[in-house]
């Protein structure tokens, strides 16, 4: 897999760091998407393996550091390589879980979700206009996957929607194809920029 481990700004609200996770080959990693330039959200903290979870605090209280505190966590969806360190950084840092409503049902006991986010919900870094995050529900890989929109910028975090390396599976009954399809269709006609995928490299011409 020729993917950087190492954490890249794709912009001044954006920064993506792969971290190990047990996902499906040949994707090995799952990338954890920093979002804001005041406040930060941490999308889609996955890996279960120490090592790498101390490498998420890291890049964490580096960002702290700079006067960039921790908001929350938002999960994409429910797949175990989306939520495997989502627990333990709520317990560790003391901060919220923001998801669908379903992904409450589907995750049970082993998350607890402070807050649902749901189509049009706003998330935002700080007050710049190219901060300011829009909710989009996306059902068809999971039936409770979001994605994230930066209309300003061009940006979004498609979390499973799309992967820049291996393919994307959808199981039923969770799984449905033809709602997949269609909320691509709803995709593309935004024309991102650049989309960030749960797995790979950015894609910048998309």
């Amino acid at each position: 897999m020729n993917h950087n481990l190492t954490e890249k700004e794709v912009t001044p609200t954006v920064s993506v760091l792969p971290l190990r996770t047990p996902t499906l080959p040949p994707a090995t990693h799952t990338n954890t998407v920093f979002l804001g330039r005041e406040q930060v959200w941490i999308v889609d903290p996955a890996t279960p393996y120490p090592e790498d979870q101390s490498r998420l605090l890291e890049a964490i209280e580096a960002k702290n550091a700079q006067g960039r505190n921790p908001a929350g966590i938002i999960l994409t969806h429910h797949h175990r390589d989306h939520v495997g360190a989502a627990a333990w950084l709520s317990k560790t840092l003391a901060l919220p879980v923001l998801a669908h409503p379903t992904t409450s049902a589907l995750t049970g006991e082993q998350i607890t979700i402070d807050r649902h986010l749901v189509e049009g919900d706003i998330v935002r870094g700080s007050e710049s206009p190219d901060d300011r995050w829009e909710v989009l529900h996306t059902p068809g890989h999971a039936s409770d996957h979001l994605v994230l929109w930066q209309p300003e910028s061009g940006a979004m975090i498609a979390g499973d929607m799309v992967a820049a390396i291996g393919t994307i599976v959808v199981v039923p009954p969770d799984g449905h194809m033809r709602t997949y399809i269609d909320q691509l269709r709803r995709l593309e006609s935004l024309s991102p920029r650049f989309i960030v995928p749960s797995h790979g490299e950015v894609i910048t011409d998309p």
